[in-house]
């Protein structure tokens, strides 16, 4: 019997995927999709420019308008064109599933409106999707869709386990997003800024022009968003993000509040909150406004930010007398020595605090909320919560069930995927199959 098998793509993704697909499951028949034009059997802009396409089947305004919010190509677009892409992706993709009659997903981890409906297509009509990146242990992956966790019950060894926490255990420990971006020079940001501005401003409206195709979401990622390089790593950076001996940490009342990188996967699809107060900000903003002021909020900036966040968001911040801003190098692990309790929405730090018997505030969902007792779910951060009681917990038995969702592979999100070796994340998804283990 042939297995359909819808698989999301790119140029510099496909070679992998496909040889992913072809052995995962089994006497398959694999229809590929993607944006890039010429790269696979449907090329999604098919769908833009039709008015056929304008009604998408079981698909709500609310639905509409959360696809759009976490998505940083429409978010800023107008709204009546936003809702057209957003309409018109929907009914072309839930087309390919009624008429491929698919039975199973395999697609590139969630960052765009494409991604966005396709895994929620796929959801509605009970279709199993896989998805997979790398985690913040070199070596290993994670299957995820939204940022969950799932058991994979693969079995780690407690040699495995102990070898990672002596890794994080280390004073100088920093996950490899953020080991080359943790002393980020400012010529490398002016450099970052000129070249993102000709890909914006000379690059994306000549390849509209060129391919006919304007509401490509590939033309329209515009991180800049008009902002000039002065508003961003202007002469008053360094003299807002302090240093860790500039401040005064009162222990009984302070918090480490690390900040994300904007926009991400982690803060547009895998958190909720920034979603509903209007933007990552307006989130931040939106906590200390409703935390208690008696709260001392030690934020940090992530080294990636550094001369990408507008310097006007750092003054928003700070009009809450009870915060302050960390330079990105200022070291995670020497804040936390002063500290004992640190607030996350998801992200390494978390993890970190929780071996190093830190207090964690949750603030929204993530993958190992439910993994230590130490850590709790909350909506904000109130004086008293500095007071709950930390529980002896084996970091060896909480860094295991970490190491259960994680599969060992070479695998990372890189330009040129085609050398990485399939193998285990082949074997990591027939057995899933083989066990009815779905992902979400």
């Amino acid at each position: 019997m042939t297995t359909n098998v819808l698989l999301y793509e790119r140029p510099y993704t496909k070679v992998f995927f496909r040889k992913v697909a072809i052995g995962a499951f089994n006497n398959c028949k694999l229809i590929t999709m993607s944006e890039y034009k010429n790269c696979s059997d449907i090329w999604l802009s098919r769908y833009l420019y039709s008015d056929a396409y304008d009604h998408a089947p079981y698909c709500d305004a609310l639905t509409v308008n959360d696809i759009i919010m976490r998505c940083r190509t429409l978010r800023i677009m107008d709204s009546t064109r936003a809702q057209r892409i957003v309409h018109r992706t929907w009914s072309g993709i839930f087309e390919l599933f009624q008429n491929f009659h698919i039975d199973y997903v395999l697609a590139m981890s969630l960052d765009n409106y494409v991604g966005d409906i396709l895994f929620r297509i796929a959801n509605l009509l009970g279709k199993p999707v896989y998805s997979f990146l790398g985690s913040f242990a070199s070596g290993y992956v994670r299957f995820t869709l939204r940022g969950e966790k799932n058991c994979l019950n693969r079995g780690v060894t407690i040699e495995e386990a102990q070898k990672l926490l002596t890794e994080i255990q280390k004073s100088y420990y920093l996950p490899p997003s953020e080991q080359e971006s943790s002393h980020r020079s400012k010529f490398a940001m002016r450099k970052w800024f000129l070249r993102r501005k000709a890909i914006e401003n000379i690059y994306y409206p000549l390849m509209k022009m060129i391919t006919n195709d304007p509401d490509n979401a590939r033309f329209n990622m515009l991180n800049l968003k008009g902002i000039k390089y002065s508003e961003c790593l202007s002469s008053e950076i360094d003299h807002l993000l302090k240093r860790l001996s500039d401040i005064k940490i009162n222990r009984k009342c302070a918090v480490y509040f690390p900040l994300h990188f904007c926009p991400e996967a982690t803060t547009d699809y895998y958190l909720d909150r920034p979603t509903r107060c209007g933007g990552y900000i307006n989130y931040i903003l939106d906590i200390l406004e409703h935390s208690d002021p008696q709260v001392q909020f030690i934020f940090k900036e992530h080294p990636s930010m550094y001369g990408q966040r507008p310097v006007k968001e750092y003054y928003k911040i700070l009009e809450f007398p009870n915060a302050t801003i960390l330079h990105p190098q200022v070291r995670s692990n020497e804040l936390m020595d002063s500290i004992d309790t640190v607030v996350v929405d998801n992200g390494t730090v978390g993890v970190e605090a929780l071996i190093r018997g830190k207090r964690v505030l949750a603030l929204d969902r993530n993958y190992y909320t439910d993994l230590h007792p130490n850590c709790h779910k909350v909506n904000y951060i109130k004086l008293s919560m500095l007071d709950i009681k930390l529980i002896q917990y084996d970091s060896l038995k909480f860094v295991s069930e970490l190491l259960d969702e994680w599969v060992k592979s070479d695998y990372e999100h890189s330009s040129d995927q085609s050398h990485y070796d399939p193998k285990p994340i082949i074997d990591a998804i027939k057995r899933m199959i083989r066990e009815d283990i779905r992902l979400g």
